[in-house]
């Protein structure tokens, strides 16, 4: 849901030598404390608290985890918020290109569905922590340099897979597809292709193209305060209305007619 009063401000920066791996590379610097409202992205994160400390719920939800300082940030099925302690507090997401977290997370990627993880338990490693009091006195391209450093000593080189396949034509079709026709084009049986997927990716087929789908939706949503429901609806290919405002309040926990509000 956006932001009515934007309570954030984002920098971004480009990967100096994993584009092929890493889509984009962000700061947030938070102007209060007051709770953000973020949509799940459909990437995998590396997070880096720089300043401050954060807590985190799913929406709908009464409970607050407290968020490690440097954490690996699986793929979400829903809407989260995020709330800073203070004002001025500072984090760095390092997003992975779909189907590249598998080069360096080293397990099953459906393990941290819906979870975020402290990163030196992820990589059995102390790396990251010999320099974390040192980030807030290094400009950002010294410490994105320090962080592609640590992911090129992780990495490792995998082959091809059919995944990536049935990722480019769930992103190709805004996530409208049809899973028996999604495996078909990647030369796998549905169950195979769902437990690759599911590994590989983070989540099954079915709650991926959902998430890619609600994000498109929610682009031509955001876009204009005028859009007809009923319209947009048949547009899409929804069977009819309470399919299309069920399936986008699943993951947003508000309806199409509220995003905006």
């Amino acid at each position: 849901m956006p932001d009515q009063i934007k309570t954030y401000k984002t920098y971004n920066y480009s990967p100096l030598k994993l584009g092929n791996y890493i889509a984009g590379i962000t700061l947030y610097q938070f102007t209060d404390d007051s709770p953000v409202m973020l949509n799940p992205g459909g990437y995998f994160e590396l997070i880096f608290q720089l300043e401050g400390s954060f807590v985190q719920s799913v929406v709908l939800q009464d409970s607050w985890q407290i968020r490690p300082d440097f954490f690996v940030g699986g793929l979400h099925s829903r809407s989260f918020m995020v709330k800073p302690d203070k004002a001025g507090a500072k984090l760095l997401s390092i997003q992975f290109r779909p189907n590249c977290a598998r080069f360096f997370i080293p397990d099953r990627l459906n393990l941290f569905k819906n979870k975020i993880e402290d990163l030196e338990s992820v990589f059995k490693t102390r790396f990251l922590s010999r320099f974390h009091e040192g980030f807030s006195q290094l400009k950002m391209l010294e410490v994105i340099r320090k962080i592609e450093s640590f992911l090129i000593s992780v990495y490792r080189e995998k082959p091809m897979s059919p995944i990536d396949i049935a990722v480019g034509d769930i992103y190709q079709k805004h996530g409208f597809v049809n899973i028996d026709q999604l495996a078909q084009k990647s030369y796998l049986s549905p169950s195979h292709l769902r437990k690759r997927f599911n590994e590989e990716v983070g989540m099954s087929p079915k709650e991926y193209s959902k998430i890619v789908r609600i994000n498109y939706i929610s682009g031509i949503l955001s876009q204009s305060t005028a859009v007809h429901l009923t319209e947009l609806t048949y547009q899409l290919g929804y069977f009819d209305q309470a399919h299309f405002i069920n399936d986008f309040k699943s993951v947003t926990g508000v309806s199409p007619g509220r995003f905006n509000q």
